[in-house]
């Protein structure tokens, strides 16, 4: 490698990177284009399938404790793809190599907790849903989710120290 010149060698390692980039990225657009549904499935199952699948596409220690809570339909799907779009944001952002995954129902609520050791990001960044670009498009939508349910989105992170996002639902009258 002494005999290339240093440009060359930039231009490799550049380029390098890139094509890691571009890779996480399609595979994220994959895991997007899988069927969203549940099929029969429950949501501890579905979960649990999506983080095998993670582990087949990052080498990452996953580490998660699911419990199998039974919910309507439409919070199910909500809750599904919120884990969805988390699992999509370590694969394409967080370069983690743990991940601790939690789903657990208390007296009062269901709360969802991913906690990641990657890179971390400045939570100041994070943009909300009136942006005109397509930038934080997930976090937007989670959000939503979360909103919908008159849940609660909590994200600590900051450069160089990994993320935590915890979702907190709250168990209604009605036993959401």
């Amino acid at each position: 490698a002494d005999d290339i010149p240093e440009h060359i060698q930039s231009q490799v390692k550049v380029t390098s990177k890139i094509i890691g980039d571009a890779q996480s990225e399609m595979r994220a657009l994959l895991l997007h284009l899988r069927p969203i549904k549940l099929d029969g499935k429950s949501l501890k199952q579905g979960i649990e399938q999506l983080l095998d699948e993670l582990k087949t596409k990052l080498p990452i220690d996953i580490t998660h404790d699911i419990e199998d809570v039974t919910l309507t339909e439409v919070v199910e799907d909500h809750i599904f793809r919120i884990v969805q779009e988390l699992i999509s944001n370590v694969l394409r952002h967080a370069q983690a190599s743990e991940l601790d995954v939690y789903l657990k129902k208390t007296e009062h609520f269901y709360q969802l907790r991913f906690v990641d050791d990657g890179k971390g990001f400045d939570v100041s960044t994070i943009p909300d849903t009136s942006r005109e670009d397509n930038s934080g498009f997930g976090m937007a939508m989670m959000r939503e989710r979360v909103y919908l349910l008159s849940g609660k989105l909590d994200v600590k992170s900051s450069p160089g120290n990994g993320c935590e996002i915890t979702v907190t639902i709250p168990i209604s009258k009605e036993g959401i």
